[in-house]
């Protein structure tokens, strides 16, 4: 004599799935919450050398010195010194403001949200030495805010940037960078390197909505090496 039984497991197919899938979603979330101080570690540090590596922030720095395009330091009337502290006040910003979230997505997503900067750049524009006062003129110089938020320079008519080929050895002894100094233009030395009848900070350091720190961390390259943490972190395969 047999036995047959059936087991009704469940009573909606489709009611299961989402049941499972959202167990799994749940387990998910608990695994990165748990590995969430080292990714974050990890991604803080991939998006902070991004910021270093790019070129405006190397430019920063004095990659580029006397290149009339690139010569940051010169344009914004920088020493050395002074430009180095402000990059790297700039990257401990950059790592202080990096936020990772999560949330859901919807059936089966576990949406993972990086935050890495604040769309005022209120922080950014705080950093000591982002802005100074130039002497002999008294003018404010807000390089920070023309660097990350308005390239738009307000000079007196007629003044623009000389490179130090046409800069005399007095010139040169007054200019913080020693490579560049705002001069009228009545006064430039004949045969000086200028940047044009009316100044304008070149393209590399042009701050507003992409600037390079928004550029560097909306990359493709951060962004796949992003994954590739989360991926490792999570014991998740790469589709």
């Amino acid at each position: 004599m047999a036995i047959s039984l059936d087991i009704k497991l469940v009573t909606n197919a489709k009611k299961f799935r989402i049941q499972l899938i959202k167990g799994l979603t749940q387990e998910l979330q608990k695994l990165f919450l748990s590995k969430k101080n080292n990714i974050l570690t990890q991604v803080r540090q991939i998006i902070i050398n991004a910021v270093a590596q790019s070129e405006a922030f190397r430019a920063l720095q004095g990659a580029f010195p006397n290149d009339p395009a690139r010569d940051l330091q010169a344009h914004f009337g920088l020493s050395s010194s002074d430009a180095e502290r402000a990059a790297q006040n700039i990257l401990e910003v950059v790592g202080r403001s990096v936020v990772l979230e999560t949330g859901s997505g919807g059936s089966g997503v576990l949406k993972i949200n990086i935050h890495a900067i604040e769309r005022s750049f209120t922080e950014f524009l705080n950093v000591p030495g982002g802005t100074f006062i130039s002497e002999p003129s008294g003018a404010t110089v807000p390089w920070i805010t023309w660097l990350l938020v308005n390239p738009n320079v307000d000079l007196p008519k007629g003044f623009n940037i000389v490179f130090t080929n046409g800069l005399s050895s007095q010139d040169i002894r007054s200019s913080r960078s020693g490579r560049a100094l705002m001069k009228s233009l009545d006064s430039i030395v004949s045969g000086g390197i200028s940047v044009g009848g009316i100044y304008a900070i070149p393209e590399i350091g042009r701050g507003g909505a992409q600037n390079f720190i928004s550029k560097a961390i909306n990359s493709n390259k951060v962004r796949a090496q992003i994954i590739d943490i989360l991926s490792k972190n999570l014991g998740l395969r790469r589709s």
